[in-house]
């Protein structure tokens, strides 16, 4: 298979690289460990150093690019502009491509700040799928003649996927930490734009119902607004995956520069959110078709809700107990209409009252007809 088909077959599977490398792990915290001590400083330092760098491709390039010789700069002008058919090589087929050694490769990327060929090669992909675009996914998808069917089955099959990359990488302790911090806040801001907007509208819809004031502010006005009155006592939680939109990335560093406590819910810890977030909630959007899919988001988030209640469960129950009888009785659930209700206790019967109104109507309805008679 030629390197060009090769790159049109990936590109129909094109998401499964959004968070490869990310989901080793769930949260990028750090916190006390077991034994009480702090950890480890070294770690701490190539965490933080991988959240700062994040995706800068680019920024290295244009930081080297006057540095490198004639040939190297060559080569990585070559790959960025066959970015469809570089992005999935390894270090000899790129040096086949171009007619050069893996050395040289591998050279040119640590030339560029890298400490290996992977490094780059993460980059790289991250790169490319900031600039895939979901008409570019359709079409490629189009051309393969599957049906149909054979991409409903498979857009399942990607959602159970997810799901089980969430549970794979969770974890409890850090998760039940990041819920008794959110209870302690006085006000959360959930901030996310476009399709991620529902998302944030059920997160904070979510946290009131358990007694944490919470908001999802609809536009970048309003968020602007209840920006300006954020504190230490409070945090801002955003929601973006991939390139990220640019609200929610501005509300997370605005908050956070207000000492308020900020969590980003995004798909990989390079992305521009994560790196502007204290603590980072992953989630895998992979999908099947043009657009991302929210199974796995969904899933973390029900996991951080469940936390957040059992954080303090006394203040959720005082809160749950009274919707007990409006679940019971609420004006707000529909009912059938009084002369189709049944008594299910009575095994189906007719309701009494309605059955009696029943019986005098066939009763009139007799003795019309043997008067007609």
């Amino acid at each position: 298979m030629t390197s060009r088909l090769r790159a049109r077959e990936h590109l129909r599977d094109v998401n499964k690289y959004c968070t490869i490398v990310a989901m080793r792990t769930t949260f990028i915290a750090q916190r006390p460990r077991a034994d009480g001590r702090e950890p480890d400083a070294s770690a701490a330092k190539r965490a933080a150093h991988r959240r700062e760098q994040g995706n800068n491709l680019l920024e290295r390039w244009q930081a080297a690019r006057d540095k490198l010789p004639d040939g190297r700069r060559r080569l990585v002008d070559g790959i960025l502009e066959h970015l469809d058919e570089t992005v999935f090589l390894t270090s000899p087929e790129l040096a086949a491509r171009f007619e050069t050694d893996p050395a040289t490769v591998v050279r040119t990327v640590q030339a560029l700040g890298y400490a290996g060929f992977a490094d780059f090669a993460r980059d790289l992909r991250s790169y490319f799928l900031s600039k895939v675009n979901p008409y570019r996914v359709m079409v490629a998808e189009a051309e393969d003649h599957k049906g149909a069917a054979h991409h409903v089955r498979a857009s399942v099959q990607r959602d159970l996927q997810n799901v089980q990359r969430v549970h794979d990488g969770l974890d409890p302790a850090a998760l039940a930490e990041l819920g008794e911090r959110l209870s302690r806040c006085r006000h959360v801001i959930v901030v996310a734009g476009d399709l991620d907007h529902p998302i944030a509208q059920f997160l904070a819809y979510s946290l009131s119902g358990i007694g944490i004031s919470a908001t999802a502010p609809t536009g970048e006005g309003l968020t602007l607004c209840q920006l300006r009155a954020v504190t230490r006592e409070d945090a801002c939680l955003g929601i973006g995956f991939r390139r990220c939109l640019r609200v929610p990335v501005e509300a997370v560093r605005t908050a956070r520069g207000r000492g308020a406590f900020t969590l980003a819910i995004t798909d990989a810890d390079s992305t521009p959110l994560a790196r502007q977030a204290e603590r980072s909630l992953l989630a895998p959007i992979d999908a099947e078709s043009f657009a991302g899919s929210y199974v796995g988001t969904l899933a973390a988030i029900n996991a951080l809700l469940v936390s957040c209640a059992h954080a303090n469960p006394e203040r959720t129950l005082a809160l749950l107990k009274p919707t007990e009888a409006e679940y019971r009785d609420g004006l707000r659930w529909y009912r059938e209409p009084a002369q189709r209700r049944t008594d299910r206790a009575n095994g189906g019967a007719v309701q009494k009252g309605d059955g009696q109104r029943g019986s005098r109507a066939s009763a009139r309805a007799r003795r019309g007809r043997k008067d007609n008679e």
